[in-house]
């Protein structure tokens, strides 16, 4: 009996040791450096200049002539996420006739999602506007942020203070595309 359990001892760490080895045979080898791919191996085939996207894009929100918001599709050089959809609208000044509502020194501090809500906190120079334009601003940030389709409401901050931000409705703590009418609601 104990020549068999020997045996099967023996029997198992054989084929331990044989499927760590193919396991890890099939593997891609690791490089200490770069190396050249030998581009008659690849099988995809090489696209051509005008099938060649500039980079990841985002949508950014501005202020038409009459007051409205129009979305401008433009390429990203930062990673496309909501936090840099926000930050590249922050410091974007689009062409004319586009404007932008939000001041030029307004910053993002810190940017918080859970779930479909997303929490902006940003400098105080966003507190320096009043009134339409005020709301303006705000809506840029809004449908900016809403173009990423699992966020769904937006929590403002300035400088870590929670703040009712305005809107068509009122001033809400929280707020979502349908607190604004048209024409800011680009949708």
């Amino acid at each position: 009996m104990k020549r068999n359990r020997t045996w099967f001892g023996v029997v198992a760490s054989l084929l331990l040791i044989a499927s760590t080895a193919v396991s890890t045979a099939c593997g891609v080898p690791l490089d200490d450096s770069p190396r050249a791919i030998n581009r008659t191996t690849t099988t995809t085939p090489v696209a051509t200049t005008a099938d060649v996207v500039t980079g990841p894009r985002v949508t950014l929100y501005f202020v038409n002539e009459d007051g409205g918001l129009v979305g401008q599709t433009t390429p990203s050089s930062t990673v496309v996420n909501v936090e840099g959809a926000v930050a590249a609208l922050l410091r974007t000044r689009p062409s004319p006739p586009l404007s932008t509502r939000i001041p030029a020194d307004t910053r993002l501090v810190d940017l918080d999602t859970s779930g479909d809500l997303v929490t902006v906190n940003l400098t105080g120079q966003i507190g320096t506007i009043r009134g339409e334009a005020e709301e303006q601003a705000y809506a840029q940030i809004v449908f900016t942020i809403l173009a990423f389709p699992r966020y769904e409401r937006v929590r403002f901050l300035i400088e870590g203070e929670v703040i009712a931000a305005p809107t068509d409705r009122e001033n809400r703590e929280i707020v979502t595309a349908d607190d604004f009418d048209p024409p800011l609601n680009p949708n």
